[in-house]
């Protein structure tokens, strides 16, 4: 009985995992191209002094 509980909350975990993936994704984009300006915005002003 414990490994069908085992199983059962593997499946769901991944069923989760699936079901976020491309919310987390779009998330994941959005913070690199934060980052992306901020790189830029910061090679802006070290290249302007």
């Amino acid at each position: 009985m414990a490994k069908s509980i085992a199983n059962l909350g593997f499946k769901i975990g991944f069923a989760r995992a699936y079901a976020n993936g491309p919310t987390l994704m779009a998330e994941l984009c959005d913070r690199l191209e934060e980052a992306e300006q901020q790189l830029s915005d910061i090679r802006a002003v070290i290249n302007r002094k």
